[in-house]
């Protein structure tokens, strides 16, 4: 019984995860945990958690929301390209 959807899309949606969540998580850490230490320096330490843990669940959520798009609509042309390109440069 063929699978529903194709090995091929499934490692590029792991891989768009890999990618989204590690970019997501370069950009949101450093403001969650400067925002976080501003806000309990100013008494607010329900307001930090709350900062802080926005900044390490919403780079999760991008992942999740990029491997869907994937898994839902395929690999886009670009992404096809590139690894076909990068196939081509392991083999030599």
């Amino acid at each position: 019984m063929g699978k529903i959807v194709p090995q091929g899309v499934r490692d590029a949606a792991r891989r768009a995860f890999v990618r989204t969540t590690a970019q997501a998580y370069g950009a949101s850490i450093p403001t969650a945990i400067t925002v976080g230490v501003i806000s309990d320096a100013l008494d607010s330490p329900g307001k930090a958690a709350v900062t802080v843990a926005a900044g390490v669940l919403s780079p999760l959520l991008a992942g999740a929301a990029s491997y869907f798009s994937f898994i839902g609509q395929g690999i886009p042309a670009e992404y096809e390209r590139a690894q076909f390109m990068s196939m081509g440069e392991d083999q030599q």
